[in-house]
Parts: structure tokens; C-alpha cells; sequence
């Protein structure tokens, strides 16, 4: 039940590169992993009871996970008026990363959000950055001062 949390720990801990984009993929794996602990017949009952306080906490800041819900639960509140869910700049990490762009754990749902905010995030920086300079036409360079 606790493998994945070791396993964010090491990944988030020794990293030399960016690691936001791997954020939303570990969170999938430690939810699956608590709802795993929660459900399976084979567990006892001090396991599910651990896990079942660990995944309700879980949710009650990064959401449930379900469609519709991951892309937009950073719009919503969650305890002491703190951000819920996974952070759209995470989310759109992940989709720019060639490590992390198959979306794992990401429903379809969602994942057409996210390529918006993509997109949306793309044509906003591009209506302030302007139009591209004009370059001198050739002729212009080439031809002698009279």
C-alpha cells in the first residue's frame, strides 16, 4: 500500500530535471494503490481502515479522480480555501513532456480539456507577444546605396 509513496519520494527527491509533469502520474498510482489497499479481498481489516482514512484525506485535496473531475478540479475550493485537485500548470507539464505525454491514468474526458488549456495557454502568448518582426527583404540588403 505504501510502494508508491516510496516510489514519488525517490522520483521527486534525487531528480536533476523538471518534475512537475511526473506529479499527476504519481498521484493516479497512489490513489489506485489506496483504492487497491481498500477494496481487495485479501487485505485486513487494519489495511482497509488505514486506507480508507488515507484515500478519503487524498481526495479531500487532489480530488476523486473520475472523469470529468481532473481537469477541473482546480477550480474548486477544497479545505481551508486551499486550491483542490492537481494544478493546471502540472496538468499541462505533463501533456508537454515527451516522458509523461501518453496521459496516463487521465480519462479521454479530461484529456480534451487539457489540450485546451493548451491551446488557449499557446494563443495567449502569442497575442502578447505580438506579431513576428518584419525581416528586410532581400533586395533591400543586397541592393547598393544611391
Amino acid at each position: 500500500m505504501l510502494k508508491p509513496f516510496m516510489i514519488a519520494q525517490r522520483l521527486l527527491e534525487g531528480e536533476q530535471s523538471a518534475t512537475i509533469s511526473i506529479i499527476p502520474y504519481m498521484l493516479y498510482k497512489i490513489r489506485s494503490s489506496l483504492t487497491q489497499a481498500n477494496t481487495d479481498t485479501n487485505s485486513s481489516d487494519q489495511v482497509k481502515s488505514i486506507s480508507s482514512l488515507m484515500l478519503r484525506k487524498f481526495e479531500e485535496e487532489f480530488g476523486c479522480g473520475a472523469e470529468h473531475t481532473i481537469a477541473t478540479d482546480h477550480l474548486t475550493e477544497g479545505l481551508w480555501r486551499r486550491t483542490k485537485g492537481i494544478p493546471k500548470l502540472a496538468l499541462i507539464s505533463m501533456f508537454l513532456d515527451p516522458r509523461t505525454r501518453s496521459a496516463v491514468g487521465i480519462p479521454t474526458a479530461d484529456q480534451e480539456i487539457i489540450w485546451g488549456y493548451v491551446s488557449t495557454e499557446l494563443l495567449d502568448l502569442a497575442m502578447e507577444s505580438g506579431p513576428p518582426p518584419v525581416a528586410p527583404r532581400l533586395e533591400s540588403v543586397l541592393a547598393p546605396n544611391v
